[in-house]
């Protein structure tokens, strides 16, 4: 009793996350869902994608001089920095396009009969919750991510992008663990 009465918790929290849709309800309807589900993760990413390119011409303008006679090559530990942000960028970008593109599973109905579409359903329900709530964190870490905080030396920059690492790998472990619920049979 009491793991239905988290999975409902759980059920009107992804719900509100979503907007107020009614997720879940028929097993074919669940796989409609699970589009939006992805669709909203995919575009938090998309989102901290964004930020990060927009801080990466922040941090140009910011530390990277013009070159000049005196100085025509950039600050090496700028140089560092920025590229640590481009690939982070690149990163983000990578597992945004794997929320899109992650299959969704089999529909036919002798899988779903050994399978067990209850227990099925309330799994992917709180995978897709977590992968909401990992994504929406990256995208959130992300838009904090400051020029003036990372600074002009890798050293400290290396905790504000290892925090955004972090989170991101949280993204890629839920999808993993999901692929794989969706994979085989329970």
């Amino acid at each position: 009793m009491a793991e239905a009465a988290s999975a409902g918790a759980v059920r009107q929290q992804l719900e509100f996350l979503l907007n107020g849709f009614s997720f879940y309800a028929h097993g074919e309807r669940c796989r409609a869902d699970d589009l939006l589900v992805r669709q909203r993760a995919a575009d938090a990413l998309g989102e901290g994608a964004a930020a990060l390119r927009d801080g990466i011409g922040a941090y140009r303008r910011r530390f990277i001089p013009d070159p000049t006679r005196e100085h025509p090559l950039p600050p090496s530990g700028a140089m560092a920095v920025l590229r640590e942000l481009e690939t982070l960028q690149a990163s983000v970008a990578d597992v945004q396009t794997q929320v899109r593109s992650q299959a969704l599973g089999a529909a036919d109905r002798t899988w779903s009969r050994l399978r067990g579409t209850q227990t099925a359903l309330e799994l992917a329900l709180a995978f897709d919750h977590h992968l909401i709530l990992d994504a929406d964190a990256v995208r959130d870490a992300c838009a904090a991510l400051k020029p003036e905080d990372l600074g002009s030396g890798p050293e400290t920059a290396q905790s504000a992008l290892d925090a955004v690492r972090q989170r991101l790998a949280g993204v890629t472990a839920t999808l993993r663990d999901r692929a794989a619920h969706l994979a085989a049979p329970l």
